[in-house]
C-alpha cells in the first residue's frame, strides 16, 4: 500500500519548512535530522 501524491507532498513541506526553521534558529551545524523530522529544530 502506498501512501498519495497529495499525502507525499504535505509531509514533504512539513519536513522542508522544519528543516528551514531550524537553519535560521541554530544554524546547519546544530541542527541534526532527527530533530529536523520530529519538527523540534
Amino acid at each position: 500500500m502506498s501512501y498519495t501524491q497529495t499525502h507525499k507532498m504535505k509531509v514533504r513541506e512539513k519536513i522542508v519548512g522544519s528543516a528551514a526553521d531550524a537553519f535560521r534558529k541554530k544554524g546547519i551545524k546544530e541542527v541534526s535530522v532527527p530533530q529536523i523530522m520530529k519538527g523540534q529544530a
